[in-house]
């Protein structure tokens, strides 16, 4: 394998890991399950559309993560996580956490679907066709969900404001 793909794979990797963090799977989970789905990738590359390749990662990710909530009983909360920067006041760490909790507790107040999108589109910088791929939807259903979870996310966040 050529040294674009190993990058592409390791780009997917954390990008993938990242989204099932924020969805609420643990670290340990989510390293297993991005490895287990890179693995299915591999075994069945052949069948694989290369442009689809994220896409199809991505579905084989959630599926599983969806698999250890069911046999974990779990919820897909998000968890809280603190990222701290040594460079940083405790001041400025304090206002940017409680605007992180902020913005975690409004996606949380969406559907599951919104939530997924929000975080597909704004959080892993999926494109329109990718997302689509991902959920089993049309480019214009994405784009029509998309802008009604943004609007729906906009008058939860700012009503809590007041």
């Amino acid at each position: 394998m050529n040294a674009a793909f190993n990058e592409q794979i390791k780009d997917l990797s954390n990008k993938v890991f990242l989204y099932l963090v924020k969805q609420g799977c643990n670290r340990e989970d989510a390293k297993d399950i991005v490895q287990q789905a890179l693995y299915k990738a591999l075994l069945y590359m052949d069948s694989i559309d290369q442009d689809k390749l994220s896409a199809w990662v991505f579905k084989v990710s959630i599926n599983q993560y969806y698999d250890v909530c069911r046999r974990m009983n779990r919820t897909t909360d998000l968890q809280i996580c603190d990222m701290v920067s040594n460079e940083k006041m405790l001041d400025d760490l304090m206002v940017e956490n409680e605007g992180q909790q902020k913005v975690r507790e409004t996606l949380n107040l969406l559907s599951p679907v919104y939530k997924q999108i929000l975080l597909l589109k704004y959080d892993t910088l999926l494109s329109y066709k990718e997302i689509g791929n991902v959920l089993d939807m049309n480019e214009n259903k994405v784009k029509t969900y998309l802008a009604r979870a943004r609007a729906q996310f906009k008058e939860l966040f700012r009503r809590d404001e007041t």
